[in-house]
C-alpha cells in the first residue's frame, strides 16, 4: 500500500484532493519521523526503515536504514536517535574500534575517510606499545610496515600517512633533536 501511495503522489495524482504536492509530502515526512521515533524495539524501526528504503519514499532512508542496521548489528543503537548527525555514529564506531563500519558511514555521507585509518592505526600502536613486542625491534619494524600498508589499501593521501608517521616520530623520540620541518 505504501508503494502505491508513493506512486500516486509522484505522480501528481493527490494534488488537489487533499492539498498541494509541498503540503502533503511535508506531511508524510513529519508523520513517517514520528512513527519512526515512537517505534517500541529496534527490530520494529529497522524493518519500518527497510521498508521505506525499498519503497524510494525519500531518499534519507536508505543511508538511515544502512546506519541503524550497523547499529544495531554492533549493538550500538540504544540512545541513537533518527536525527543523530552521521559524525557522530561514525565516532561511535570508531570510538568502539569498528573501523569497517565507520566506513561505510563515511561512505554514505561523504565523510572523510582518511581519519577513520588513522584512528585505526594510533589504536593498533597504542595497543602494541604496550605488548611485549615493543622492544623488538623487528616486530616494530612489522607494525610500522602494517600501518604504511592499511594507509595503501585504504588509498589514504600521502601528506596524511606523512602527518601519522611524523607524530609517531614525534611521539617516540619525543621531539627532541628530531628535525621533523
Amino acid at each position: 500500500q505504501l508503494q502505491l501511495f508513493v506512486n500516486a503522489m509522484k505522480s501528481g495524482k493527490l494534488v488537489g484532493c487533499i492539498g498541494t504536492a509541498s503540503w502533503i509530502t511535508s506531511l508524510t515526512s513529519t508523520l513517517t519521523l514520528s512513527l519512526l521515533s515512537t517505534t517500541p524495539t529496534a527490530y520494529t524501526r529497522l524493518h519500518l526503515l527497510r521498508i521505506l528504503s525499498t519503497t524510494a519514499f525519500h531518499p534519507q532512508y536508505p543511508n538511515l536504514y544502512c546506519m541503524f542496521s550497523l547499529l544495531v548489528a554492533a549493538d550500538l543503537d540504544q540512545g541513537v536517535a533518527l536525527d543523530t548527525k552521521p559524525l557522530t555514529v561514525l565516532k561511535l564506531f570508531v570510538d568502539n574500534g569498528l573501523y569497517e563500519q565507520a566506513r561505510v558511514i563515511a561512505s554514505l555521507y561523504g565523510l572523510d575517510a582518511h581519519q577513520i585509518t588513522v584512528a585505526q592505526m594510533v589504536m593498533e600502536v597504542k595497543r602494541f606499545r604496550t605488548s611485549c613486542l615493543w622492544p623488538i625491534e623487528h616486530e616494530r619494524m612489522r607494525l610500522w610496515e602494517r600501518c604504511h600498508t592499511l594507509f595503501l589499501h585504504h588509498r589514504c593521501s600521502p601528506y596524511v600517512a606523512g602527518q601519522f608517521f611524523l607524530s609517531q616520530v614525534r611521539t617516540f623520540v619525543g621531539g627532541h633533536g628530531v628535525d621533523t620541518d
